[in-house]
């Protein structure tokens, strides 16, 4: 599995034939089953503030967009009269209240990661909710970086989050067609992609069409497919 680099990108299942300069992964969605929580903290903001309760196509177009990116959506349909920054608050607020778990194999795949390049994540969640959920299972302290929403100049579909995050962790300019992310969302790919890495969908079945015309290289159910876990 691990071996040289050539000056070729990677295609397919040739993916995992070489080590790549390094393992960038999405969060939510990826890592932690938390979308119920997320879309249950937002239907409960909403209403808490006022709001009518959102509709299943407006809350499936908000998925992989950050908190910020959110805010001014459900204040132009749902909340025209408060301040963005009052909405997204009291979502975070209640989504750190509640539970969320990780998927079957994503520790272990994390780990398998971490032992073959170097590996982080990188998320448009806000750092607190990711901090809190990887604090758990790690107990305390999380064995590879963490980029999350503070620390994007822009957050995804900019490539920026993603770009950012690789030249922290060392990769080189030379390096970003080799590096492999893992993404769920058409947002969260379209990042990775415009940033010229190699993209992993992970979604159900039905999604892979969606994923890859949007340009992923290869698509899994679950990351612990993609590590043979």
């Amino acid at each position: 599995m691990i071996g040289t680099h050539d000056n070729q990108p990677l295609q397919g299942k040739n993916l995992m034939k070489i080590a790549p300069p390094a393992y960038l992964f999405d969060f939510d969605g990826v890592l932690l089953d938390s979308m119920e929580a997320h879309v249950t903290a937002w239907k409960e903001a909403i209403v808490m503030l006022g709001g009518s309760k959102p509709d299943a196509a407006f809350l499936d177009s908000i998925r992989g967009l950050s908190v910020k990116q959110i805010a001014p959506k459900i204040k132009e349909f749902y909340l025209p009269n408060l301040n963005e920054t009052e909405i997204y608050q009291l979502k975070i607020k209640i989504v750190n209240q509640k539970d969320a778990i990780y998927f079957p194999g994503a520790l272990e795949s994390l780990e398998k990661a971490c032992s073959i390049a170097p590996t982080a994540i990188v998320t448009n969640a806000p750092r607190q909710f990711a901090h809190t959920h990887l604090a758990k299972a790690f107990k305390g302290e999380t064995p590879f970086p963490v980029f999350a929403r503070e620390d994007h100049p822009i957050p995804k579909p900019s490539p920026l989050a993603y770009l950012n995050a690789a030249e922290k962790i060392g990769v080189t300019k030379q390096q970003i067609k080799k590096v492999i992310f893992f993404e769920d969302s058409l947002h969260g790919l379209k990042a990775g992609v415009t940033a010229g890495m190699q993209g992993i969908g992970v979604a159900p079945k039905h999604e892979h069409g969606s994923l890859m015309s949007a340009g992923a290289v290869q698509c899994v159910e679950s990351v612990r497919e993609y590590f043979d876990l």
